[in-house]
């Protein structure tokens, strides 16, 4: 993403931070819960899958 120089720094922090919220919970329980139900845990970020 650094080589993505219209992100801004804060930006490119914020979506990494996100990204991560994501993994960790995905990791943690999110593989146990349906997916739609993950998806409303994290409304401002789209994911593709199949349960």
């Amino acid at each position: 993403m650094e080589a993505k120089h219209w992100i801004n720094e804060s930006d490119r922090v914020d979506l990494l931070n996100q990204a991560t919220e994501v993994i960790n919970y995905w990791q943690e329980e999110g593989r146990r819960r349906p997916f739609t139900e993950v998806q409303l845990k994290f409304p401002e970020i789209v994911l593709g899958g199949t349960n």
